[in-house]
């Protein structure tokens, strides 16, 4: 038998980069590849679509949705209290988001009109997603986004954004259009190992797990 180690997250490009290096076998990467990283021999293939999800960590459940305006405010400091945004305790707004290679904030700049264009936004770079969620959810009146499939917490208040909340249904349907790609890349020749894993994200089974993290097997 051999060891399947999954090591923390080091984002797309780490993980590409790793591929290149031949420090790893695959990588699950949440971003096309780019023409250069394909020219090198790489190859992709998305398996799931994870809806991106805005989360907060509020002691009660204030407010149930957010639109594209008062996103827009919160990130460029125009509204900064959580009291601002309905019955909620008049408390500052901690924005927790992610620098500027990020794949969901790329996907936010693309859906979110105005939003990429906001300079010198307000809040705190997170670099990873595992910390984005341990920041979000180890400190209260925190706000910030990431793949659903990375809240464990269900404690915490998951927003819909612009009245639709990320379901089943509305990733299918791109109602809900804060969507982000997930895929694994690879360079051949793959050992027959790391082949059949790629035939198992086929399977029910595979898109059973895939689902039951809130991601759309594709």
């Amino acid at each position: 038998e051999k060891l399947v180690e999954v090591p923390p997250s080091v984002g797309s490009s780490g993980g590409i980069r790793m591929l290149l290096e031949g420090r790893a076998d695959m990588a699950r990467v949440a971003r096309p590849l780019s023409e250069e990283e394909a020219q090198q021999g790489l190859s992709w293939r998305t398996f799931a679509l994870a809806p991106i999800v805005f989360i907060a960590n509020l002691p009660q459940r204030c407010i149930a949705n957010l639109n594209s305006t008062q996103l827009l405010d919160i990130f460029s400091g125009r509204l900064s209290r959580w009291s601002q945004l309905g019955k909620c305790p008049d408390h500052k707004i901690y924005l927790a988001r992610r620098e500027g290679g990020d794949s969901s904030n790329r996907i936010l700049n693309e859906k979110i009109s105005g939003l990429g264009e906001i300079k010198n936004p307000a809040g705190k770079i997170i670099y990873t997603t595992p910390e984005a969620f341990q920041t979000i959810n180890a400190h209260p009146y925190t706000l910030g986004f990431l793949p659903l499939s990375e809240v464990t917490n269900p404690k915490l208040i998951q927003f819909s954004i612009d009245g639709v909340r990320a379901s089943p249904a509305s990733i299918k349907d791109e109602t809900y259009g804060l969507q982000l790609p997930l895929a694994l890349a690879w360079k051949e020749p793959l050992q027959e190992d790391a082949k059949h894993f790629l035939q198992f994200l086929n399977s029910p089974a595979a898109q059973e797990i895939i689902s039951s993290f809130g991601t759309i097997p594709t």
